[in-house]
């Protein structure tokens, strides 16, 4: 499991200095290797707001990285996408806010795998609220290859216009 340290830390006898274990005296038995520990991820953001401007699936645009440790995303091809640069487990996790509105409608969001593939979802009635704006958020732990990539899709059971705010994020980080 990738672990990330900033600075200097302490996790029995092993000293963790800018992520690399140094002075340690680690056996096999102890589990840990001496070798330098890192993080692999990416968090997405959007500058703006995208509207949503019917009851169709919406493939949620990206335009903005957090952080991004290896090229799991491109602001400007394919920039619905997080792509999985190695096999592994990941988790990966979506938050999408929408514009308050007065009307109740149904909203749901869903992980999308390869274009067809629906990972997970959160939905149900969203709305009634001129002031604050509504969210969901989903998260999935799961095996992907190499080149597979995941999309954050909302649906919305209206034709009315809203917008998916800027504060969205979609991220990944890879567990083993």
């Amino acid at each position: 499991m990738p672990f990330f340290f900033s600075g200097g830390s302490t996790i029995g006898s092993a000293q963790i200095v800018d992520n690399e274990i140094v002075d340690a005296d680690i056996n096999a038995s102890a589990g840990i290797k001496k070798s330098k520990l890192e993080f692999v991820g990416a968090k997405v953001t959007k500058t703006g707001t995208t509207l949503q401007n019917n009851s169709n699936e919406l493939i949620i645009p990206w335009d903005s990285e957090s952080y991004d440790t290896d090229s799991f995303h491109d602001n400007s091809t394919n920039n619905t996408r997080l792509t999985i640069p190695s096999a592994g487990k990941y988790l990966v996790v979506l938050n999408v806010n929408l514009d308050p509105y007065a009307s109740v409608i149904q909203w749901e969001v869903r992980l999308k795998l390869n274009g067809s593939t629906y990972l997970c979802g959160q939905g149900g009635s969203a709305g009634n609220d001129t002031v604050d704006y509504d969210a969901r958020s989903v998260a999935y732990i799961g095996d992907f290859s190499a080149g597979d990539y995941i999309e954050a899709t909302s649906e919305m059971g209206t034709s009315d216009n809203h917008q998916i705010l800027a504060s969205s994020n979609f991220s990944i980080l890879k567990l083993n």
